[in-house]
């Protein structure tokens, strides 16, 4: 575990049971880059009946603290720190895309707080740096120029051909008593994206983990390759994989319905 010791617990909301049933486990939502606890809050709600939900904004994104900078095993241990404090001993962790990474690592090094694992539209692996486009257009932007958010929208659909995305860095917005600014710490991960991209290994005693694991993935994403199988299975000995129809990689948002019912079928099987 990293030196966490100077890092405020992170930000969370918590919606459903008050408690979970008994022989059950909490579920954890682990949001992607640039994102907050609330970007799942549609899967969090369609669980809620069930189950005792915690969405959490992860370092440097949202609410919660700010570094210098992070890395997959700095989240990992972020989170885990938070479920201590919170007197959670064992839960669900479900995570996209960069979330996903989080949950995959939480699972290999906490194998004794993880119940089961929910990984959505992401590999284990090392991905092309792909986002260094949008980042210089975010850096770009001066938001003192901006009086309404629906200024700043229509920029950014001039700059940006991605409607999912806009609305991502949309939701990160806030006004203060300076104006607008930006709810994640966008120098750190930006310092931060190479440790961020890396893939995800087995720990240091080579085990994989034993946990029930689910990789989901949309049908026209370009985050998962068929390929991607035979890495998955080498760090989760019981992998399972599902796929999305006609869903990219926003498919919680895309596929709503599929996907929730896929996650809350999946939760609900006895292990064994």
């Amino acid at each position: 575990m990293k030196n966490t010791s100077t890092i405020d617990p992170l930000h969370y909301t918590h919606i459903g049971l008050a408690e979970p049933r008994l022989n059950d486990s909490p579920v954890v939502l682990i949001h992607g880059l640039l994102g907050m606890g609330r970007n799942l809050g549609a899967l969090a709600r369609s669980l809620a009946d069930d189950y005792s939900v915690y969405s959490i904004d992860l370092l440097n994104h949202g609410r919660s603290p700010r570094t210098s900078g992070m890395d997959i095993a700095l989240l990992a241990d972020t989170v885990v720190n938070l479920l201590t404090d919170l007197g959670i001993a064992k839960a669900h962790f479900i995570g996209h895309s960069l979330g996903g990474k989080v949950a995959m690592a939480i699972a290999l090094h906490y194998p004794d707080q993880t119940d089961k694992c929910i990984i959505a539209d992401i590999a284990p692996v090392t991905y092309a740096a792909e986002h260094n486009d949008l980042f210089a257009v975010i850096s770009a932007i001066d938001l003192s120029q901006f009086s309404q958010r629906a200024e700043l929208q229509a920029h950014l659909n001039q700059q940006l051909n991605d409607t999912a995305v806009i609305q991502l860095l949309l939701q990160n917005l806030e006004r203060s008593t300076s104006g607008w600014q930006w709810r994640m710490h966008l120098p750190a991960i930006i310092a931060s994206y190479d440790a961020l991209r890396e893939a995800i290994h087995l720990p240091a005693n080579g085990r994989p983990a034993n946990c029930p694991c689910l990789f989901l993935c949309g049908e026209k994403s370009h985050y998962w390759r068929p390929e991607y199988h035979a890495q998955a299975h080498a760090l989760f000995s019981f992998a399972q994989f599902h796929t999305i129809a006609g869903a990219g990689h926003w498919l919680h948002i895309e596929r709503a319905e599929q996907f929730n019912s896929k996650v809350a079928d999946f939760l609900a099987v006895a292990d064994g």
